[in-house]
């Protein structure tokens, strides 16, 4: 065998191990995506949002990974820093093999304000890593999904907002499974609920 041959066959064998490992990361997303949405399902909303990456978004792409999420604008300096602190709080405490399995999202119900460029903003001022979404999307679309999980919000005068402070979770499905309605949160409460979710079967 020449040495050009038998470096292509070592690349060949490394590719399939990688294709190998690629395909059996993840086998919960796997299994999750393959099964009906459930009836209660957050994810058949027929919407497109879009990433402070700048990529489109549908919320069934978050399914088979448990999601910790809560509705925000970035312009806000007083409770959607905390919110998303808490959230960053919890995700430290998980257990190291849940982690893996948790996606954080913020929604932002500011489409007039909250470019994404903006969104880009936020998420590196808050140090957010690639399992986090900084999402926007049309005023009807971002009104639906805080009418489902219970969110209020009100525009004032000076273009601030009036607000609920819910962090939300959802298991695999997408269903709602907890919800922490204050700030401070109950972070045990949020992990435990989390944990529970990430690590239930089909997730």
């Amino acid at each position: 065998m020449t040495l050009r041959a038998s470096r292509l066959r070592r690349g060949a064998g490394a590719a399939a191990i990688a294709a190998v490992l690629a395909a059996g990361a993840m086998p919960w997303r796997a299994a999750a995506q393959a099964a009906p949405l459930p009836a209660r399902s957050l994810y058949r909303l027929k919407a497109t949002w879009t990433s402070h990456t700048g990529r489109p978004v549908e919320l069934p792409s978050l399914r088979g990974e448990t999601v910790v999420l809560a509705m925000v604008y970035t312009s806000c300096t007083m409770t959607c820093p905390l919110i998303t602190g808490e959230m960053q709080a919890v995700r430290r405490a998980l257990p190291a093999d849940v982690r893996p399995k948790v996606r954080f999202v913020l929604a932002s119900f500011d489409p007039d304000r909250d470019s994404v460029a903006a969104l880009r903003a936020h998420a590196s001022k808050m140090s957010l890593d690639d399992r986090w979404l900084v999402l926007r999307a049309p005023a009807g679309d971002v009104r639906q999904l805080a009418v489902l999980l219970g969110v209020r919000y009100r525009k004032l005068p000076d273009g601030d907002f009036d607000h609920s402070n819910i962090i939300s979770v959802l298991d695999a499905g997408g269903v709602l499974r907890h919800q922490s309605p204050r700030i401070p949160a109950d972070r045990a409460a949020l992990v435990r609920a989390v944990t529970a979710a990430a690590r239930s079967p089909g997730s």
